[in-house]
């Protein structure tokens, strides 16, 4: 059970990484829908993390829910408006609730 722990905190801290340096090429771009994405995805990171028992994390699991929530509303600064990618937007503000209902 441990070494299964051990690998799947390995894969997130992997994910974690490849999304930051995606999410700074796209910022560098001003390609603001996979900023937006990203932002997403970071945004489940934290959510996994808030909802794995790690003993030896830095953070509580509600700060790592208020980082989700950080990156929930860079997303839709990034979008700036609905119009742009109604879509998802309406993604991100579903997550936005759900993570503040759970907060």
């Amino acid at each position: 059970r441990k070494s299964v722990d051990s690998t799947a905190l390995c894969l997130l801290h992997s994910a974690e990484f490849w999304f930051e340096e995606g999410l700074h090429n796209f910022e560098q771009y001003h390609d603001v829908c996979n900023v937006a994405l990203l932002r997403c995805n970071l945004c489940q990171c934290c959510k996994v993390k808030a909802n794995a028992n790690l003993n030896h994390a830095t953070l509580s699991a509600e700060q790592f829910l208020q980082k989700a929530i950080e990156h929930l509303k860079f997303a839709h600064t990034a979008l700036g408006e609905r119009e742009k990618d109604p879509k998802t937007w309406d993604v991100i503000s579903d997550q936005l609730a759900a993570a503040f209902l759970v907060l």
